[in-house]
């Protein structure tokens, strides 16, 4: 038997059993053990906002984190950097915070989205990558004329006024 991620659904009571046999001298070795357990759900809510909601990289940003609840309190509020522009993979960690109640991060936005990973005391968690709006910096044109191409000493007019 096999069980994948996503298998059992949250907030509902199971009961396994399992019997193992032997195929040959089943009367010899028969086998049986059970377990019951519970499936919670993960926090639950809340909302993740910014602000600003557009900035340039390396401008403070804060992350406004609120209304999330669990029956398993405290809850950790942890943020990380993604590997790629498209908020894949869990990079290095901004910053974590335990609390009962809601909470603001502020830091210098990086390049790459946020995780935000939102964990209860039992290990339930709520993940989201947040992408915010990065302001691209313009670079400005070479000193010239208009179209930012700088101006030919052959167009100039002559001093003399030949």
């Amino acid at each position: 038997m096999k069980i994948s991620a996503g298998f059992w659904q949250t907030n509902t009571d199971y009961s396994v059993s399992c019997t193992v046999t032997h195929k040959v001298l089943p009367e010899i070795f028969t086998h049986s053990n059970s377990t019951s357990f519970n499936t919670s759900s993960p926090p639950y809510g809340g909302r993740v906002e910014t602000t600003p909601e557009k900035a340039y990289p390396g401008e403070s940003m804060t992350f406004n984190i609120t209304g999330w609840q669990s029956p398993n309190p405290p809850l950790n509020y942890l943020l990380f950097n993604t590997k790629d522009i498209e908020g894949n993979g869990r990079g290095g960690i901004i910053t974590e915070y335990t609390k009962e109640s809601d909470t603001d991060f502020t830091f210098a936005l990086p390049e790459n989205p946020i995780l935000v990973v939102i964990a209860d005391s039992i290990g339930e968690v709520y993940t989201e990558v947040v992408k915010v709006a990065i302001i691209e910096v313009e670079e400005p044109a070479p000193e010239g004329d208009a179209d930012g191409a700088p101006e030919s000493p052959a167009e100039e007019a002559p001093e003399d006024g030949a």
